[in-house]
């Protein structure tokens, strides 16, 4: 590890991640915009009109009650990216491919919140 790589890894450890993240958002990173773009036709190609919002959170998440779905703040550089699969040993989501593969699975939850769906009887006789 470079100098430079190391200075610039510690200076991002030591700040706070508020801090850290200002001024970021996932439309700043080119591949979450796209994918959140395919997950947009996807939903109006399919006639969906359930939108949730997206927000920064620690990991992908999806709270119960609210129609909206957390993406990772690693996400929102190449650098923390690499920090947090240095630590962590995975990084998910870190390709446009394996994000947008999670971001349409996380919405399935976001969608089985809003509208109740594990409750219906055809969906626990589909999927369990």
């Amino acid at each position: 590890m470079s100098h430079k790589t190391k200075s610039t890894r510690n200076a991002i450890l030591n700040t706070p991640i508020h801090e850290t993240l200002k001024g970021y958002t996932y439309r700043d990173v080119r591949f979450l915009k796209e994918a959140l773009e395919i997950l947009k036709e996807d939903l109006k190609d399919k006639s969906i009109k359930f939108k949730p919002e997206f927000f920064i959170a620690e990991e992908w998440y999806v709270p119960e009650g609210i129609p909206a779905i957390g993406l990772p703040f690693y996400l929102l550089s190449p650098e923390l990216t690499k920090i947090h699969r240095r630590q962590t040993g995975y990084a998910e989501g870190d390709s446009a491919r394996s994000f947008l593969k999670i971001l349409r699975h996380e919405f399935g939850h976001a969608f089985e919140h809003q509208f109740k769906t594990r409750r219906k009887r055809l969906r626990q006789l589909t999927f369990g």
